[in-house]
């Protein structure tokens, strides 16, 4: 976790970064960065034919604390999407996401059928995605090989088609596991073939409730959809009820059947990133 209170610094190049105090830090993340990558198979080594490539670059942050001291550093080796050509390295780009009435119909289902609730969270969900073509690009800066290239097999953040890809595979992930969305308005709200089971999605996140009686249940499905999309689990036998969802907060009131949703903690946030008085944005948003 970075506190609010520190400092991020970026390093627009490799070379501004090696240059700089703070690269026997980067060059740790840089190899480990890559070694996930790797173990992922996103990519595979091609001898070089001169085959069309996208530019990548590394986006490299070094976050300080007050005293200028190192917290943390994180490096992504991403997609420069403005180098990618319509029709060639990509067709679709958008994706739907989850609209607000379809968010109130889920809070309002669980809230009225009293069900439990669990939060899951897709681990660098658009580098999860399949490519729908073949993509080429240089291998990054500091893991060059001569006369070769990388053929991506999985898609990298920053590329124009990363969202639509995406919801593809995670709309084919949640099928596999029997939980279908209704209709095209409604393509982020799943609810299960035969059991009690809903789950609201927006990009990487999802909500879900779910009849008590029947947790086992849920679990088992749970466990075959993170078969299919690498998710952020606390156990197989656990579940995190929703609190905070795409930056609302919940206040719930099961004796009552009620929810209540708020943006209070994202307008704090943008209080303290635009430095705008908190007197202005005490009182809570109420959304729902």
């Amino acid at each position: 976790v970075v506190r609010a209170h520190t400092s991020a610094l970026k390093y627009k190049t490799v070379k501004e970064a090696m240059e700089s105090q703070h690269w026997p830090m980067i060059e740790p993340a840089f190899e480990k960065e890559m070694a996930g990558k790797l173990a992922n198979g996103f990519a595979k080594l091609v001898p070089d034919k001169g085959q069309r490539c996208m530019k990548t670059k590394w986006v490299i942050i070094v976050y300080l604390a007050e005293d200028a001291s190192v917290v943390k550093v994180t490096t992504r080796l991403v997609a420069c999407g403005y180098s990618e050509i319509e029709g060639v390295d990509y067709g679709t780009i958008t994706a739907p996401t989850l609209p607000g009435p379809c968010y109130r119909m889920f809070t309002s289902i669980v809230a009225d059928e009293d069900l439990e609730t669990d939060s899951i969270d897709a681990v660098k969900a658009f580098t999860q995605a399949f490519l729908d073509r073949k993509l080429y690009c240089r291998c990054p800066v500091g893991f060059e090989v001569k006369d070769h290239v990388l053929e991506l097999v999985m898609n990298l953040e920053g590329s124009r088609q990363g969202a639509y890809l995406w919801f593809c595979k995670n709309k084919w992930a949640w099928n596999k596991c029997n939980m279908y969305a209704d209709c095209l308005i409604e393509s982020n709200l799943y609810t299960h073939e035969t059991l009690p089971f809903i789950a609201a999605v927006f990009a990487d996140d999802v909500g879900t409730g779910f009849d008590s009686q029947f947790r086992v249940d849920y679990l088992n499905m749970r466990k075959e959809y993170g078969k299919l999309i690498k998710i952020d689990s606390p156990g197989p036998d656990v579940t995190v009820p929703i609190t905070d969802f795409t930056g609302t907060e919940w206040n719930r009131n099961r004796a009552a059947k009620t929810i209540q949703v708020t943006q209070r903690k994202y307008k704090a946030k943008l209080g303290l990133r635009y430095k705008l008085s908190l007197i202005h944005i005490s009182e809570p948003t109420r959304l729902l």
